[in-house]
């Protein structure tokens, strides 16, 4: 394992989800834009990855690891220090676009190392990835807190800038190993996964995101429409947090190996996914009872996050380099449509039906096809994805 690597990666997430929550702040209380704007630039941190994927799977590929990583993590400093002046929505929307698209290339990047840094370990690197980034979205909204009260919120982006600045040395000090051999011998042992085998793949990927963005992007306003207390959700937060620490440690220490589909790790994790969010919507009605279920719902919920996460990187990097990339953009790509799909859908849904009612629904739709994908699906598992 490359802990070298694994540490680069750990201030660069630090660095994302710094930016993640500033930039969502900064936009709602600095720059006090609509709903209409505050939507367009969440839109806008996940269009590149949306409808780019192909260009960065052909960067990675035909480039040098080390090359692209570089100057992506440079483009990444350059767009963040920059918001610390913005004032235009206009130059912040395509700044915030330039910035996705370097963001976009780190997957691939992983994927294209994936093998050398793993080897044998694809679950036990998988998890350490997850864990990486569950412990960034603990870390950022603290160190980003201190910065915005004693600094002002701006300044976040300067640290969050130093902090991809010190893994941009990493990188240097310590380049990636890669050989025009051993990409050349990836090409030709290549063989690309066709639309059949892509499309149970597809659906995993999805339903459990889909439902998951859904979630995120309108739990906050489904808490405040039900009146659950502020201090539910820093509960459920924190428990949610300690969760996911302790699933990802659990994965760690079994170091599960992943040979050929996973489908009933998927399986699993979409139906718990969805047993949990219908968990979560029908607590948001049992008054103080909600304290403890909530919290419950969440920590659920991040469990079946993260065995998703685990298993679908897993599987994605147990192929060759060339095809691991291609799958990894692939998956970016599908997260980020639907994340810009629940955003538009939320906005229009709950202007006309209570959020109990869409929430339920959603999760009782995603669980009903998990079923009908596993027996469309279960019998030719064998067929698509043996090796």
């Amino acid at each position: 394992m490359n802990y070298k690597f694994l540490s680069i990666l750990a201030f660069l997430s630090v660095s994302m989800w710094l930016d993640f929550i500033s930039i969502l702040t900064y936009v709602g209380y600095e720059l006090e834009l609509s709903a209409f704007y505050v939507a367009l630039v969440s839109i806008s941190m996940l269009l590149p990855q949306a409808f780019l994927g192909k260009l960065l799977a052909k960067i990675v590929n035909k480039y040098d690891a080390q090359t692209v990583l570089v100057w992506s993590t440079i483009g990444r400093i350059v767009c963040t220090v920059a918001l610390v002046w913005i004032d235009s929505i206009y130059v912040l929307l395509i700044v915030l676009l330039v910035r996705a698209f370097f963001l976009g290339l780190l997957q691939p990047i992983i994927a294209s190392q994936a093998k050398k840094m793993a080897k044998s370990q694809g679950g036990r690197f998988s998890s350490i990835l997850n864990m990486i980034n569950t412990i960034s979205k603990i870390a950022a909204p603290s160190l980003g807190g201190i910065f915005a009260l004693t600094l002002g919120e701006r300044y976040v982006f300067v640290l969050s800038g130093l902090l991809a600045f010190i893994a941009l040395v990493l990188i240097l000090a310590n380049p990636l190993k890669s050989s025009q051999s051993e990409k050349k011998a990836g090409e030709e042992a290549s063989t690309s996964t066709d639309l059949s085998a892509l499309l149970p793949f597809s659906l995993v990927i999805l339903f459990i995101s889909g439902l998951s963005a859904m979630y995120t992007n309108l739990i906050p306003y489904a808490f405040n429409f039900y009146s659950v207390p502020k201090l539910t959700l820093s509960v459920a937060l924190s428990t949610s947090a300690i969760a996911g620490l302790l699933f990802n440690l659990y994965i760690i220490k079994k170091n599960p190996q992943t040979n050929g589909f996973p489908m009933l790790h998927f399986f699993n994790a979409w139906i718990l996914s969805a047993v949990f969010f219908t968990g979560l919507t029908l607590s948001m009605l049992t008054g103080k009872v909600s304290l403890v279920l909530i919290p419950l719902s969440f920590a659920g919920i991040t469990v079946a996050r993260a065995y998703f996460e685990v298993f679908s990187n897993s599987y994605i990097y147990s192929h060759d380099s060339r095809e691991a990339i291609r799958l990894a953009t692939y998956k970016q790509s599908l997260v980020s449509v639907v994340g810009i799909g629940a955003t538009v859908f939320g906005a229009i849904a709950f202007s006309y039906v209570e959020p109990f009612q869409v929430l339920l629904t959603m999760a009782a739709v995603s669980m009903l096809i998990c079923f009908v994908w596993i027996l469309v699906f279960r019998g030719r598992q064998q067929v698509l994805y043996s090796k």
